[in-house]
């Protein structure tokens, strides 16, 4: 039970900084402590599950994004590192023109 608590709360840190809100703003934005999210993030609390749901809408991301699956297309044998470079890609215009650049695509 620790090792799933501990990817979520990994990925919570993840998209909460992805999105670029402290820990603060995402607690006023779904209604709770602002050292709950810190508790969260380190694991040693679990996130109820409505109170998830709240937070996938705030961060804009699925509950799958947090679980781990990541859509039905065969890809959910990436790793969690090639998933934060693809969610990297997809957040940010930067990183997807300077990708192009490298791979040489117009």
């Amino acid at each position: 039970m620790g090792e799933v608590r501990n990817e979520i709360a990994e990925k919570l840190l993840y998209y909460r900084k992805l999105k670029g809100i402290t820990q603060r703003q995402l607690a006023e934005s779904i209604g709770v402590k602002h050292n709950s999210i810190s508790a969260w993030e380190k694991g040693t609390n679990a996130i109820d599950i409505e109170v998830l749901y709240r937070i996938c809408r705030v961060l804009d991301i699925t509950i799958s994004d947090i679980y781990g699956r990541f859509g039905d297309n065969g890809s959910e044998s990436l790793s969690y590192t090639e998933r934060q470079i693809i969610d990297a890609y997809r957040h940010q215009p930067e990183m997807q023109l300077a990708v192009r650049r490298v791979l040489d695509l117009h």
